[in-house]
Formats: structure tokens, C-alpha cells, sequence
């Protein structure tokens, strides 16, 4: 079994995906999320501000939080991007979200499509951490 990039979400509901705005401030949005292979997939609205924000720039951070966005875990940077809906990955991360939130998530997806709004997915890959270089370690050690 692969480890996780984001190990303190194990067993979480929800995960506050901070983007950011085009001046550079945080936006916060509570969001249903799956983990397959290492990493974060969260469906959202091609309309969205997290989709928008992510075609900017893909910095985001994750956090374990409550359903009205209060974070209760240690914050993970990482980078986003929008999947190409013909990636395998997208088959199985859409399955995942499909069975961790069953029907309301399925709804949801449903609700963007009948106003004629597409849905992405998009994928948060870990941050990888910096390294000495010189050392070839972990900054940190």
C-alpha cells in the first residue's frame, strides 16, 4: 500500500482547500475529498472559485476541518491541477468520492450538469519537501 502524502487525514469528512485569490489573499471552502494513490481529488464546478483559482495558480494548502470550515488538523501545502476527465485516475477518483459520500455527492454533480455547468476534478498533489541539496536530505534535519 502506497503511503499517504496527507497522513493526518485519514479518516477525516472534510478538508478546508485553501486557493488563492489573484491578489495573493487565502480563500477557504470546506470540500468533500478522495485519496487515491498519494493524492487529493475534490469535484467542484468548472465555475467554481476553487476551479478559477487553480487555473491561476496552483499553490493550495489542505486541512482537516469541520463541515463549516474550522480547521482541526495540521495545514499540508501542495499543488492542484484540473484533470483531464479521459485520465484513468479520474475514473477511480470519482468512484472513491462515490462511496465515501453516496448519493448527495452524485446530486450535487447532477445539480451543476442540469444549469448547464460542468464539473472538474481537481487533483492536489502533496508538496514535496525541500531538500539540502548539497546533502541530498530534508532541509529540516
Amino acid at each position: 500500500m502506497e503511503a499517504s502524502g496527507f497522513p493526518d487525514l485519514a479518516g477525516q469528512r472534510y478538508v478546508c482547500l485553501i486557493t488563492f485569490r489573484h491578489d495573493g489573499r487565502p480563500a477557504r471552502k470546506p470540500v468533500w475529498f478522495a485519496e487515491v494513490g498519494g493524492r487529493l481529488y475534490v469535484r467542484a464546478a468548472s465555475t467554481s472559485d476553487i476551479a478559477r483559482h487553480v487555473r491561476r495558480n496552483p499553490a493550495v494548502r489542505v486541512v482537516a476541518c469541520t463541515v463549516h470550515g474550522d480547521a482541526c488538523g495540521p495545514t499540508y501545502e501542495g499543488t492542484a491541477r484540473l484533470v483531464d476527465e479521459t485520465e484513468p485516475v479520474a475514473a477511480a477518483a470519482d468512484a472513491t468520492l462515490e462511496a465515501r459520500y453516496g448519493t448527495p455527492h452524485v446530486q450535487k454533480t447532477a445539480e451543476w450538469l442540469a444549469q448547464g455547468i460542468p464539473s472538474v476534478l481537481v487533483e492536489i498533489a502533496p508538496a514535496l519537501p525541500e531538500t539540502d541539496l548539497a546533502a541530498g536530505r530534508p532541509a529540516s534535519e
